[in-house]
């Protein structure tokens, strides 16, 4: 009887168990991989009220149209929906940073933006396959998050995988990290002073 009833509980989530890693990212200012000035606001509300305050807030946001494939609510189907994306603390290459998801979802036209005052940066994700899973080997194959400088103006998330800032980041942080099978991204402490 417990058999039955667990595979019941634990259905649901091979339903939604992703064989492939979702892409990570941070943004960063410049070539030696600074982040963003300011504060992140964790949502619209803080956004403007660190504005009202004369700080220079950042924020990052998630958008995308729900597909014809999204299983548990037809309602929801070609709706537009957005959120804020929250970031996780992290130590890349010396520098505190914040590292995002971007999630995989039944959904189309999906883009992020990033605003920081009155400047936007809109990337925008691949619909097709191809794109899809150039994203996701990338992901499983690298120890490191996607590095997005961030920039005024519309790109799409695959053109600046190849951009000289990243691949110059990327290159800084892989040669200052630690290879670690949990990819924390512990950094390697400083040799004792003799």
């Amino acid at each position: 009887m417990r058999l039955p009833l667990l595979l019941l509980l634990l259905g649901p989530l091979a339903l939604v168990a992703q064989p492939h890693p979702d892409p990570q990212f941070v943004v960063v200012r410049d070539h030696q991989g600074r982040g963003m000035k300011g504060p992140f606001a964790e949502d619209l509300m803080m956004f403007e009220l660190l504005q009202k305050q004369g700080r220079k807030p950042w924020i990052l946001r998630t958008h995308f149209k729900v597909s014809e494939e999204y299983p548990y609510s037809p309602a929801d189907i070609g709706t537009h929906q957005e959120w804020t994306v929250p970031g996780r603390p992290v130590r890349l290459g010396g520098r505190k940073q914040l590292q995002f998801h971007a999630l995989d979802c039944w959904c189309t036209e999906r883009y992020i933006t990033i605003q920081q005052g009155t400047e936007m940066m809109r990337i925008r994700f691949p619909d097709d396959a191809a794109g899809k899973d150039t994203l996701e080997a990338r992901a499983a194959r690298s120890h490191l998050p996607e590095v997005i400088p961030f920039r005024p103006g519309t790109y799409r998330i695959l053109d600046l995988l190849d951009d000289p800032v990243v691949v110059q980041v990327r290159a800084r942080w892989s040669r200052r990290m630690v290879f670690r099978s949990d990819t924390s991204g512990a950094i390697p402490p400083r040799p004792a002073a003799r």
